[in-house]
């Protein structure tokens, strides 16, 4: 019997992960709306939680498109967003008005940790549009179908649409496009072929509050097969 949880439909899979350093947003967030249990409810704007659901690649690989940041701020410019985000591939991420079920950790952990790990291949770097006139830079990865299999399962457990999705690790988004050819000639000269073995998934909370966005933290890490 296939398990399946209705979870919110308000999906991103483009959020940027911060560092601990980066100071909380203070902007108001706009009013927000969630489904639970089948119904559309009205999620409070002066407090939710947003989860982040990604594959985390090893410290080496971080501090490699950490140093490829650097040089494209130094040549370009990039915003804070782009310059502070640690490399990850994004899997789904969700907001709501109360915190994680633990139901639903459980059901998250029952079905996710039956996949096997798999080596993750990055190779070489590519565009798609991000915006109006505006590019994203990512990384490419060649063998997609584990993690596209592991999008489909959460998206089933979610009860929510498995949208099209092109698994990548973003180096730099919303880039003007003039700024993203110059920096595609940049990242070039520093190659990036990289594999790592995935023998994790990592879930990210942030909170909102009081007009104040926390940092994410990690909230659980489902180990895989």
């Amino acid at each position: 019997m296939k398990t399946s949880i209705t979870s919110p439909k308000n999906e991103s899979t483009q959020l940027s992960l911060f560092s601990d350093a980066q100071s909380a947003a203070k902007t108001p967030a706009k009013p927000v709306s969630s489904i639970v249990a089948g119904k559309k409810e009205a999620v409070s704007p002066k407090a939710f939680y947003q989860y982040f659901m990604l594959i985390s690649p090893p410290d080496t690989i971080k501090k490699k498109v950490k140093g490829m940041k650097i040089t494209l701020n130094k040549t370009i410019g990039l915003s804070r967003e782009n310059l502070y985000s640690i490399a990850h591939i994004s899997l789904h991420s969700f907001h709501q008005s109360v915190p994680m079920s633990p139901y639903f950790l459980s059901a998250l952990q029952q079905v996710l940790s039956q996949s096997s790990s798999f080596a993750v291949k990055l190779n070489g770097f590519g565009l798609f549009d991000s915006d109006t006139n505006k590019k994203t830079i990512y990384s490419r990865i060649e063998n997609t179908n584990h993690i596209e299999n592991i999008r489909k399962q959460i998206a089933e457990l979610m009860n929510i649409p498995n949208k099209e999705f092109v698994p990548h690790l973003t180096i730099a988004r919303s880039l003007e496009i003039a700024l993203s050819e110059k920096a595609m000639r940049i990242i070039h000269q520093d190659r990036l072929m990289e594999q790592f073995q995935c023998n994790k998934i990592t879930i990210l909370e942030r909170k909102y509050e009081n007009g104040i966005m926390s940092n994410y933290k990690v909230f659980h890490e489902i180990n895989l097969r």
